[in-house]
């Protein structure tokens, strides 16, 4: 088989008739220059407003000096106030910072954003030591999940503090869950995937992890424990499981979740039927999907609502969805791309990547949403462990 036959069999499995997603633009937000920026997460206010936090640091995981950012835009990403500052050069206040303390050696790692049923917005971060890592040492975490709230837009920020849990297994420790994976909201309610650490198997198990699904009635102060993604409650399963979730019918939720820590294995699916208290045995996807970590994943129909160009309340009725993350495209050499993913079946089946940048050391853990015009805007991270720039990548989509 020629290039030409290769690319074509590639872009047919790629591109079925069923959606086609096309890279238009490319943009670095924040260019590395020497430093590194990683792991956005965005959310869209009320009145239109985008807000994407982020975290400014000199590595993916060691430096305990690392510190979480923000930034605003009122044109739909086209545009983005300086970090730091609201789009009237107001500064923020509570931001930049982080959990601990300046002389901490925990490293905040990254934020997720939660737009709370309140309209409020929270920060959560994984607040952990993670100098060791490259040496195989432990991980060890100052009560892994600990949020900061801001009631006006995100102008202003309070002081951090531990999340508090409820409803936890006999063996689960609270220090040892973050809340910095993917979330829905349902009315009143918030569900969030979390990595969970039993503190009674850290060395039996490596560290190892399970998804858990939480949800919060108190908009993120509170969460209570749902269930294990994993029906076998299987602690070897994975090391880091990174899982994306979403809503995809009146009691039924779809999940994403990584393979491992190392090498491109390929991630599990699962979902269930009764709004996650129960859960399906974990299958592995497809091959042409990849080796997908860090899934975030949306309904279509979900994104569409969430931009503000027409009510959907009952989005979760769409068979269409979308998803980002990291395509690890080699372990040896390592080589991650951004990558976006599609499903036309409510998550029981994935696409191919379509590929949003040139391969690189480290990539891909970002966040999806929608323009009015119907445009997919993408922001994610882009170069090596030690630089990485924040980029903006806009895909037009044909359904």
């Amino acid at each position: 088989m020629n290039n030409n036959e290769t690319d074509a069999k590639i872009r047919k499995d790629l591109y079925p008739p069923a959606c086609r997603l096309t890279l238009k633009e490319v943009h670095a937000l924040r260019p590395a220059d020497g430093r590194y920026f990683g792991r956005p997460s965005l959310r869209i206010l009320a009145d239109g407003t985008w807000v994407m936090v982020y975290i400014r640091s000199k590595h993916h995981w060691e430096d305990p000096q690392g510190r979480i950012e923000v930034m605003f835009s009122t044109d739909e990403g086209r545009t983005w106030s300086e970090p730091n500052k609201h789009v009237d050069g107001t500064p923020v206040v509570g931001l930049p910072s982080k959990p601990s303390t300046p002389d901490s050696p925990y490293d905040p790692v990254e934020p997720y954003f939660y737009l709370a049923p309140s309209g409020e917005l929270v920060i959560t971060a994984m607040n952990v030591d993670l100098t060791g890592l490259s040496a195989g040492t432990p991980r060890h975490a100052d009560g892994c999940a600990w949020i900061t709230v801001s009631d006006d837009n995100g102008r202003t920020w309070d002081a951090w503090r531990k999340a508090a849990f409820a409803n936890l297994p006999p063996t689960q420790s609270v220090d040892d869950i973050d809340l910095t994976q993917d979330s829905f909201v349902d009315c009143a309610l918030i569900y969030a995937a979390a990595r969970v650490r039993d503190k009674d198997h850290l060395v039996q198990y490596n560290n190892k992890a399970i998804a858990g699904l939480f949800k919060s009635a108190d908009n993120g102060r509170t969460w209570q424990f749902v269930n294990y993604i994993d029906p076998d409650v299987d602690w070897d399963r994975t090391l880091d499981c990174e899982t994306g979730i979403e809503r995809v019918g009146p009691t039924e939720i779809v999940a994403v979740t990584r393979g491992t820590l190392e090498g491109c294995a390929l991630p599990w699916l699962t979902h269930s039927n009764d709004m996650g208290k129960t859960w399906a045995q974990l299958v592995q996807a497809d091959e042409r999907v990849g080796s997908w970590k860090r899934p975030r994943i949306y309904t279509h129909d979900h994104l569409r609502h969430l931009s503000g160009a027409e009510s959907i309340p009952e989005w979760w009725k769409d068979n269409l969805l979308l998803g980002t993350g990291v395509d690890q495209v080699s372990a040896d050499p390592f080589r991650r791309n951004v990558g976006l993913w599609y499903s036309t079946d409510k998550g029981r089946t994935w696409s191919a990547p379509l590929h949003l940048d040139q391969d690189t050391e480290d990539a891909g853990y970002g966040d999806l949403r929608m323009r009015k015009n119907g445009e997919l805007v993408v922001v994610s991270y882009h170069g090596s462990f030690s630089e990485a720039s924040i980029k903006q990548y806009v895909v037009c989509m044909e359904v």
